[in-house]
């Protein structure tokens, strides 16, 4: 998706095969000319860049979908990465996909991605109850109304809201699997600077109903959560904080959590849940992040990861 910025497309790619895997990376629509082959060692990271005119802009449709093959498991996350303007996220393979999902964004220059995996997919895009309207072709697509588009494999769909603006609880819904991104072009959360944001989706389907929350190292400000529901009639339990009820679906939630503590977050419904961190954060002085929460039961018990070259890095165990 788009940064406020230019700076640098790439993503990371590692295995926990005990054998040496090969994998892909092509640009069949947008670059038919590029295409690299990685061996991919056990626990060792691998990454790629990408011209940056594969990114996202405005709301379009165009070509910009990556393919990426291997003929073993591998894990691969995306890095959109500017000096001052950074994001991440988990890309997920085909078979974890869906057909059906609910966006979650903040309320600054919001923006979502959509990216095709069959010819001929029928998109239905139905604007939130309060979020930011859809304009496609000269035509503004207010609550409740549907946008319809076609697309084809490798082909890519991008929103941009402008400068205020959330698409929150906007449903996607597809004859087809298909890729779904959601974040910021860069958003102020709280005081300090914008980042940009961003996280692909999980379908309505993989919601959870039991969550923890968590919050940034040595943060000394309130993080900010959304959550949708997928179902009518919701009931979400927020420990420390009173029942949400949440009529429709496609419904949407905002809270914070003021102190350093965990908090359990339980719904009678499956929900999803997105976790802001707000700017200017303490010591550090951390920028906006965004990051879409698993749920338990979805937890693993072992993980390997890599980092971005940058002065200083955290991560966060829950």
């Amino acid at each position: 998706m788009d940064n406020l910025l230019l700076g640098t497309l790439e993503v990371f790619i590692t295995t926990d095969n005990f054998h040496s895997v090969r994998a892909i990376i092509t640009t069949p629509l947008f670059d038919s000319t590029f295409s690299r082959t990685i061996t991919l060692n056990r626990n060792v990271i691998s990454s790629v860049t990408f011209d940056l005119n594969i990114r996202g802009i405005g709301t379009e449709l165009s070509n910009k979908g990556i393919d990426i093959q291997s003929d073993a498991e591998i894990t691969v996350y995306a890095v959109n990465k500017q000096k001052v303007t950074t994001d991440a996220f988990i890309v997920f393979p085909i078979d974890a996909l869906g057909d059906e999902y609910y966006i979650l964004t903040w309320n600054v220059r919001s923006e979502f991605m959509i990216i095709a995996t069959m010819d001929n997919t029928v998109i239905y895009l139905t604007t939130g109850k309060g979020a930011t309207p859809i304009v496609y072709k000269g035509v503004t697509y207010t609550t409740g109304m549907t946008l319809r588009i076609i697309m084809n494999r490798y082909e890519s769909f991008h929103v941009f809201g402008g400068t205020t603006s959330d698409f929150s609880g906007t449903n996607v819904k597809s004859s087809e699997v298909i890729t779904v991104m959601s974040g910021s072009q860069c958003s102020n959360i709280g005081g300090g600077a914008c980042d940009h944001l961003c996280s692909q989706l999980t379908s309505f389907d993989t919601f959870g109903k039991q969550f923890v929350s968590m919050n940034m190292p040595n943060c000394n400000v309130p993080v900010d959560f959304k959550i949708v529901t997928s179902s009518s009639n919701t009931n979400v339990n927020i420990n420390g904080k009173a029942v949400v009820h949440l009529a429709t679906a496609g419904d949407v939630h905002t809270f914070q959590i003021t102190d350093q503590t965990s908090r359990t977050i339980v719904a009678d419904k499956p929900i999803a849940l997105a976790f802001f961190a707000e700017g200017g954060c303490g010591s550090d002085q951390g920028d906006p992040a965004m990051i879409l929460m698993p749920p338990i039961e979805q937890f693993a018990a072992d993980y390997t990861f890599s980092t971005i070259k940058t002065p200083e890095t955290h991560f966060k165990m829950l």
